[in-house]
Formats: C-alpha cells, sequence, structure tokens
C-alpha cells in the first residue's frame, strides 16, 4: 500500500504537497516539453485550482536522467509517483504525447488504486488504437527537424538556436518513441468524463482521429480552437477556459465560488 507524505517530488517540481486548493490540475507536456511547459498556467487559474505540471525524465529538473521509451511502464511510474497528491479531487490534462500518457496514467490509477479523476482532457492527440502513420523517432534529424517545423508553424523563432536543438534531439526522440510505439490493449472505459480538444489548423491530429476517443470514456465532448498543432500556446486564453468550465462542471460548488 502506497502512503500519501508530504515531501519533495521528482514529478511534480512546481507543485506544493500542503497546498490549499481544492482541486489539482495535473498536466503532461508535448514531445521534448518539460513541466516548465506550464509555468505561466496558474495565472489563468483561480486560488481553488492548483496547476501540477509533471516533469518527466530526461528535461527541466530531470535532464541529468535517462528518458523514457516506453509509454506503459512510464504511466505507471508516474501513478506511483503522484499518489501522494490525490488527496484531493484532481483532473488531468496531456497535449500531443501527453494526451496517450495522460490516458494511461488514469487507466493505472482506476487499475490499481480504484482512484479517477473528475476529468480527462486529452489535447491534439489522436485515439490510441490509432498507430502513428509516418512514425519520426528514427528520422535523421535534419528530417526530424523538418518535421517538428511543419507542425510548429505559429512558432518559427523555436528554431532558430541549433545548439538547443541539439541538446533537445535525444528526448524528442525518447519522447516520439514513447507515444509512436504505444499499443493500446483493450479494457474497460474510463469511468470519468473526457474532453478533446483539437487545433483547427493541425496538420498532424485530425477531427477523425480526434472524435476516436468517443468509445474511450463514458462521456465525451470535443472542442476546437484556432491554430496548428501547438494551439495551446496560441489560443492559451480559450483553452483554459474550456479547461476551468469542465472542471467547475465536474466539481458540486460550495459557499460562494
Amino acid at each position: 500500500m502506497l502512503i500519501r507524505e508530504p515531501k519533495s517530488n521528482v514529478w511534480l517540481p512546481f507543485c506544493i504537497h500542503q497546498s490549499p486548493a481544492r482541486v489539482r490540475l495535473f498536466c503532461f507536456s508535448y514531445a521534448g516539453g518539460s513541466a516548465s511547459t506550464f509555468r505561466g498556467w496558474p495565472t489563468g487559474f483561480p486560488a481553488d485550482i492548483q496547476v501540477c505540471p509533471i516533469e518527466l525524465p530526461g528535461r527541466g529538473t530531470r535532464f541529468k536522467e535517462p528518458p523514457s521509451q516506453q509509454l506503459v511502464p512510464l504511466a505507471r511510474a508516474v501513478g506511483e509517483g503522484i499518489f501522494p497528491y490525490l488527496d484531493r479531487p484532481f483532473a488531468i490534462f496531456g497535449h500531443s504525447m501527453g494526451g496517450r500518457l495522460g490516458f494511461e496514467v488514469c487507466r493505472d490509477l482506476e487499475a490499481r488504486f480504484g482512484i479517477q479523476p473528475l476529468v480527462f482532457f486529452a489535447s491534439g492527440t489522436t485515439s490510441p488504437e490509432i498507430s502513428e502513420p509516418n512514425p519520426a523517432h528514427n528520422l535523421p534529424d535534419d528530417l526530424l527537424i523538418a518535421r517538428l517545423r511543419e507542425l510548429n508553424q505559429s512558432r518559427p523563432g523555436t528554431f532558430d538556436y541549433p545548439e538547443l536543438l541539439q541538446l533537445m534531439i535525444p528526448v524528442l526522440r525518447a519522447d516520439l518513441s514513447v507515444s509512436e510505439t504505444y499499443v493500446y490493449k483493450a479494457g474497460p472505459r474510463l469511468l470519468c468524463p473526457m474532453v478533446v480538444l483539437g487545433g483547427i489548423s493541425d496538420l498532424e491530429t485530425t477531427q477523425e482521429g480526434l472524435q476516436g476517443w468517443k468509445q474511450y470514456a463514458i462521456s465525451f465532448k470535443m472542442k476546437m480552437f484556432p491554430g496548428d498543432h501547438f494551439f495551446i500556446n496560441t489560443a492559451k486564453t480559450l483553452v483554459l477556459k474550456t479547461i476551468l468550465d469542465e472542471i467547475r462542471t465536474a466539481q458540486p460548488q460550495t459557499g460562494n465560488g
């Protein structure tokens, strides 16, 4: 039996265990991202919702650790890592690779601990039975960077620093391997509501692929936003409002909230 205890947690470098918040929002980044992807999110939420970005091995505060390359073992490790923080209602948000990882974390928490989030947000990622038709994790560096440029048309300056890109490539490859080698194993539907988010101009994730998530939860919504695959950055205000509204709907209100 795992014991909940307030101590430093490598998975949650920016999340304080003894927070007064009523709801925690655990966030999983896209391939190559880190917990810092979500550092600006807390200002978009009221004080009773605590944003808890997940830090995976190989980046950010864990840059000395080897990155994971398989999704299911990683999801299990995350579940154990965040368990001490599941002492109150929570939601899970994952974008791109983080969406599939968040999905498996939801499944793992339900299977092992009988715990489920208020809401699961799958953002910018196709449903789990769909395999990647054009895997990128084994591409040569130049082709891998070209693929990323195509997806990230809204932020061309991201690729102006080749030295930084070279440092990121090993983590990018590992993260892409996590997503692209994932094989979904049939199981029960999620018992929590699922909200799927997509970018209207996303060249990677089609609306058909987003709709495929419908079979994986007892309740399903889909919302589209202006922007490409990284619409969570360019349409951040709209995305955060949607997340807040869905959490509020799922979380009974008390007092004057």
